[in-house]
């Protein structure tokens, strides 16, 4: 799925395959050079991304957040608009 995700345009699955691996493996060198605490594990065939006490989410408290500083229509018009990302 990341490899047809990160690279739709390459036709040989092994090539893609292997830039994911490559992908993964320097993610995980930035992680390591910049000391974050935030790990990336291999699991079943996939990658699950941990983060460590230092490193804080807020998007789950903004969904639930009865008056949200930005409102989920406003965010959608305004985030990565020229991107092909899912933004929900």
């Amino acid at each position: 799925m990341l490899a047809e995700t990160l690279y739709p345009d390459i036709d040989e699955p092994q090539r893609a395959l292997h830039n994911v691996y490559n992908t993964i493996y320097r993610l995980k060198k930035t992680l390591a050079e910049h000391e974050l605490d935030i790990t990336v594990n291999t699991i079943n065939n996939g990658y699950s991304i941990e983060l460590g006490d230092s490193c804080a989410c807020d998007y789950y408290d903004w969904l639930d957040a009865p008056n949200p500083s930005i409102s989920k229509k406003d965010l959608k018009n305004r985030l990565f608009v020229d991107k092909d990302y899912t933004w929900h």
